[in-house]
């Protein structure tokens, strides 16, 4: 088009058209016929960057107030409908993106680093506001309490209007919101799911609703409610096969992969992570959830003892992570290469990838060189590492990884011989974690070294201490067996001196 005028109109005209489109392919792109309309969008992908670039870019000379607050309306609606070929195809980002660029319009002053008590240019209604705040949220790079405060706010307008789809969105976002800065409240985060669920339910949304009873079954599970979260699965994936809703088979997939093995099921873990990258194959995109399906698979490949496997696998994840960019994934990497040299006996190996790990990061580098330590025999560094352990468990054991008993396990193998009663009441602690599906179970060849220890301990009291100490140890909670396995290596390292003529 010539003048900017007819520009304008052609654009108006094409962004009118793929909103139409979008709306029109949103329930397509979760049902039977995803991988047709997966395609169809993904095929349009520059176009639809094109209409949003123009519908909510700047004021135009001569640009009345309707038509602004009819692009930027339309832009928003685009930018919503077309979140699920976002999600699925590893765009997350830039559906925050957009997002952001829409809430530059319609909600200002709760757009990260703008100025306090902006006006909005362009009112939109409150259910489309809802959502394109919901988007903004999905961005782990904006501030914690701004997302939190944000999507605390949709949910309640959304339950206040009757907006159950929209309270659906505010809670499973809410779910990937940390709730303190050392990690997540997995009871928190099945309260998420529980409450999208019952939204979900009143609307019609089956993607919502597979979704949000995938996290019942997920966090069910990690808190021991196997019987519910094993009900909220198969409930989902009934739901999923019903409506041929492939991602979603893919998703729960590998949510029930991370079960298996988080009961010690390492095989049947790697049949579900073939399956799933089956399933998403056959949707023509990237792996779903190549983070944590690549975490959860290189853990079993060094379990089953397939170490050439797992190198590849660990090659692959840090390839993709370098290319995304996140460097917490890269992090991820080099600490599965420690734990596969570990695997091998290769102990300086295994302490030179640990230590490239910040010291920091949201797991526990002191617990995996305090393993190197024990496997080499080498006490006092053992011990002082454990307390260092402990002590990061402690302080956030009402949090997500405090629930894991590696710490607990490796604690009952260290005092075994010095404090034989508190090492079977933490080892069974960690016993009942990891059969209540509370926990992680260890490496076998981590356990096999802990079970030999509490052999130990067993040997050293009789029959009815040990047992009733075991006994004891299952009922713990998390804050008191990590007391008592602090209490007990402080104890032992007051008593640990070096002898200078023999170095032991």
């Amino acid at each position: 088009a010539g003048a900017d005028g007819e520009a304008d109109a052609v654009r108006r005209t094409h962004l009118g058209y793929y909103r139409a489109l979008a709306k029109r392919c949103e329930p397509l792109v979760v049902g039977r016929e995803q991988v047709r309309w997966m395609g169809v969008m993904r095929a349009e992908l520059e176009n639809i960057r094109s209409a949003l670039e123009w519908g909510l870019g700047e004021t135009r000379d001569g640009e009345g107030a309707e038509a602004r607050t009819e692009r930027v309306t339309w832009a928003s609606e685009l930018c919503h409908a077309f979140r699920q070929v976002f999600g699925d195809h590893g765009r997350s980002n830039e559906r925050s993106h957009w997002a952001k660029r829409s809430m530059a319009w319609i909600d200002p002053a709760n757009v990260e680093g703008a100025s306090p008590g902006l006006e909005p240019t362009v009112v939109v209604d409150p259910r489309l506001l809802a959502r394109i705040r919901c988007g903004y949220a999905t961005d782990q790079s904006v501030e914690t309490s701004l997302r939190r405060r944000l999507l605390e706010a949709v949910r309640d307008t959304c339950d206040a209007l009757g907006d159950h789809a929209g309270a659906g969105m505010a809670w499973t976002g809410l779910w990937l919101v940390p709730t303190t800065a050392t990690g997540f409240d997995v009871r928190f985060r099945l309260t998420c799911g529980r409450e999208a669920a019952v939204r979900y339910r009143k609307t019609g949304d089956v993607r919502g609703l597979i979704w949000s009873l995938g996290l019942v079954g997920t966090y069910a599970v990690w808190i021991g409610e196997v019987a519910e979260g094993t009900a909220a699965r198969q409930e989902a994936l009934a739901i999923a096969t019903e409506h041929g809703d492939v991602s979603m088979i893919a998703t729960l997939t590998i949510a029930a992969a991370f079960e298996a093995r988080r009961r010690g099921d390492f095989n049947e873990a790697l049949r579900g992570i073939d399956n799933s990258h089956g399933w998403n194959q056959s949707l023509g995109r990237p792996r779903t959830y190549w983070n944590f399906a690549g975490m959860d698979e290189t853990w079993c490949l060094i379990a089953t003892g397939d170490h050439p496997g797992a190198l590849v696998a660990i090659d692959g994840q840090a390839r993709e992570a370098r290319r995304r960019g996140p460097r917490q994934w890269i992090d991820a990497a080099t600490w599965r290469r420690g734990d596969l040299a570990r695997a091998q006996s290769d102990l300086d190996a295994a302490r030179s990838h640990y230590a490239a790990v910040p010291a920091d990061w949201v797991f526990n580098p002191p617990l995996w060189l305090a393993q190197v330590e024990a496997m080499a025999g080498n006490i006092p560094r053992t011990v002082d590492l454990l307390i260092q352990a402990v002590a990061r468990y402690r302080v956030r054991f009402a949090e997500h990884w405090a629930d894991d008993a590696d710490v607990a396990g490796e604690v009952a193998a260290c005092i075994a011989e010095a404090d034989p009663v508190t090492a079977l009441r933490v080892g069974g602690f960690a016993s009942a974690m990891r059969t209540s599906g509370r926990a992680d179970h260890a490496y076998p060849f981590d356990q096999a070294r802990i079970d030999k220890r509490l052999a130990v301990a067993r040997s050293l009291v009789t029959t009815g201490v040990a047992g009733a100490s075991w006994q004891a140890g299952s009922g713990l909670g998390a804050e008191e067996a990590y007391a008592e396995a602090e209490a007990a290596l402080r104890v032992m390292a007051d008593g640990l001196a070096l002898e200078p003529e023999t170095g032991q």
